[in-house]
């Protein structure tokens, strides 16, 4: 677990500490990465390591959840700017089209569990605001924000694999096309 508080030295000292693990992993795989190697690379002390996080992981979650509460204004923003159709996949995309960071050190550290977590995390604080403005709630129906959690999930970690190889909303037609499809024809699952 992470325990930064919000004062301006505490903040400074987490984005060293996250700041040193980034440039650790372009060196070395996570699981070779020790506490004592990001204390010496951030120059910090381990007790400043131990005041804000108690794993390595804890980082990664913390930059996760934090960019993932950033996404909540961003796509209110976006969905307020929108005349029509105001949906999530393509504030989405775009979103993460321009902050890949976090996601790509999660998926090279093989913690793609971090994402599923800081997922659920933003279903709980936004109630995925497009989907509530359509009174569907997610934390009433497990099942269908599981659904909704491994589709997000799984769209972002592949295209984040693929060098995000298509444009956010070229990315977003192509998929909610071919869902649609396969809903209208029964055969999605």
């Amino acid at each position: 677990m992470y325990h930064i508080s919000n004062d301006k030295r505490s903040k400074e000292s987490s984005g060293w500490i996250f700041d040193a693990l980034e440039r650790l992993m372009e060196k070395k795989r996570f699981e070779n990465i020790s506490i004592t190697d990001v204390c010496k690379e951030a120059k910090i002390g381990r007790v400043t390591f131990y005041r804000h996080y108690d794993t390595l992981e804890d980082v990664l979650r913390k930059k996760s959840d934090e960019l993932f509460e950033e996404f909540i204004p961003y796509c209110k923003d976006y969905n307020q700017r929108k005349t029509s159709g105001s949906g999530l996949l393509v504030p989405f995309l775009r979103y993460w089209y321009v902050n890949p960071k976090i996601i790509q050190l999660i998926i090279q550290a093989d913690k793609t569990y971090i994402l599923t977590d800081s997922i659920n995390r933003l279903i709980s604080i936004s109630k995925l605001l497009p989907l509530k403005e359509h009174n569907i709630d997610l934390e009433e129906d497990s099942y269908f924000s599981a659904v909704v959690n491994s589709v997000i999930l799984c769209i972002l970690i592949e295209w984040i694999k693929k060098g995000q190889n298509l444009a956010p909303d070229d990315l977003a037609e192509r998929i909610l096309t071919k869902m649609k499809k396969t809903i209208e024809s029964n055969t999605f699952i």
